[in-house]
């Protein structure tokens, strides 16, 4: 019996291997993927060069010591991007100058900087050889001094020695709180914290280190009767707790 082939009359299909297609889905989700990245990188860019967000007007307050041009210099922000920049950078720029004690930044659209700052007060002069320098209260120099400014206690001594110099910024707050001695004409001097003295109205007072205002309450409480009576003084010294000490000069016969 003969076998009966089951491809007779029947010609063979060739199988095709389908090609690898992407969902439409999948297509949609990456196209709107670049096109949102286009976007945001095209809106970045036109913010980044907005006219509306540079600096246009630069408002400064409180600069006393710092002027215009020097602030302007420390921060080169004139025509630059508001939005994209760094107050905290700004502010470092202005305190790197030794006036500056605290700065506050404000963006105001369209294209307004408002800088206000806070400076240090003077609380001495510092002499060193034929210059003179305002110190602050820390004893740092803030700037040498090329015209009369405000009355300030003259530090004569030597800057190196720390300890001597916080004291005599001491003493200098301390004549600068009193009334009575406030605005007067006074050197401080001394090499070290203990040999502390000022010069004021022509006559030496040794002060010592610490204090400071009880020593200056008991030199005035003595000044008025040495200038009644005329008596010539070599020194006055306030160094001891309940003990004044006056001594006079002798007198050329």
């Amino acid at each position: 019996m003969a076998t009966k082939n089951k491809s007779i009359g029947k010609s063979q299909e060739t199988k095709r291997v389908p090609g690898r297609k992407f969902p439409l889905k999948f297509v949609s989700i990456l196209l709107g993927v670049v096109l949102s990245i286009t976007a945001v990188v095209s809106a970045g860019y036109a913010v980044r060069s907005a006219d509306f967000l540079r600096v246009k007007h630069l408002y400064l307050e409180g600069n006393n010591h710092l002027n215009n041009m020097e602030i302007l210099r420390l921060l080169n922000v004139k025509g630059k991007n508001m939005l994209i920049m760094n107050s905290e950078l700004l502010s470092r720029r202005l305190l790197a100058s030794p006036w500056t004690k605290s700065v506050m930044l404000r963006k105001e659209l369209p294209g307004t900087l408002i800088i206000k700052i806070s400076e240090k007060d003077p609380v001495a002069i510092l002499k060193k050889g034929n210059d003179q320098y305002y110190l602050d209260d820390k004893g740092v120099l803030l700037e040498k001094i090329e015209k009369a400014g405000p009355v300030l206690p003259v530090i004569t001594l030597d800057n190196s020695n720390k300890d001597a110099l916080d004291e005599a910024l001491k003493l200098s707050d301390a004549l600068s709180k009193n009334a009575q001695t406030r605005g007067k004409a006074v050197e401080i001097q001394g090499t070290r914290p203990e040999d502390i003295a000022m010069r004021i109205n022509n006559t030496l007072v040794l002060m010592g280190f610490g204090q400071y205002d009880d020593k200056i309450a008991s030199y005035l409480s003595l000044k008025d009767e040495i200038v009644r009576r005329s008596i010539p003084v070599e020194y006055i010294d306030v160094r001891f707790a309940n003990r004044l000490i006056v001594k006079t000069s002798k007198q050329e016969s």
